[in-house]
């Protein structure tokens, strides 16, 4: 795969091509960096043979027999009687995949926890929940030791790898 990347109108944007044809033009970008960064994550998506996600074990749930709510006396009701084990999808996660689960958090905390002041322009992360791109959000504000995870596609899914090896309960999705 062979990528350029070029500038109009002030914003980048980057073509992948499979020899002469183009397979793929990525959006527009403030930044050479992230036009690149979205072709990369393109490529490593459609392209390679790289997981796309991590899946831990699941059963039935036992607390609300897999219907995920119920309506009949013996729980408090919150959300319409959703159960709070399967949080209404009526598949719980099994031992293995709880603790696989866990090992796959808190390695992601270890390896891609920093803070807003040690990301350069252009790196992506995700605050409260989001993502954003730091130098491109123009109402986010933040101090320079507030805490954020930084988002890297790579890493990311090196650890899925590393967790599906080591533990019974993850499986990796292509």
């Amino acid at each position: 795969m062979d990528m350029q990347t070029a500038k109009v109108k002030g914003k980048f944007f980057t073509v992948v091509r499979d020899g002469a044809p183009v397979v793929h033009i990525t959006g527009k970008y403030l930044t050479r960096r992230m036009a690149e960064a979205a072709a990369k994550c393109w490529v490593a998506f459609h392209v390679s043979r790289e997981p796309k996600r991590i899946a831990f074990e699941r059963e039935n749930c036992d607390r609300c027999g897999g219907a995920g709510t119920r309506t009949e006396g013996g729980w408090k009701f919150n959300d319409q009687g959703r159960c709070f084990k399967c949080k209404g999808s009526g598949r719980a996660l099994t031992n293995e995949g709880y603790r696989a689960a866990q090992a796959y958090q808190k390695m992601r905390a270890e390896r891609l926890n920093t803070t807003w002041g040690e990301l350069a322009d252009g790196d992506g992360f995700k605050y409260d929940g989001e993502y954003f791109i730091k130098g491109q959000h123009p109402t986010l504000f933040l101090r320079h030791e507030s805490k954020v995870q930084r988002h890297d596609g790579a890493a990311t899914r090196q650890m899925w790898k590393e967790i599906a090896a080591r533990y019974k309960g993850a499986t990796l999705e292509y």
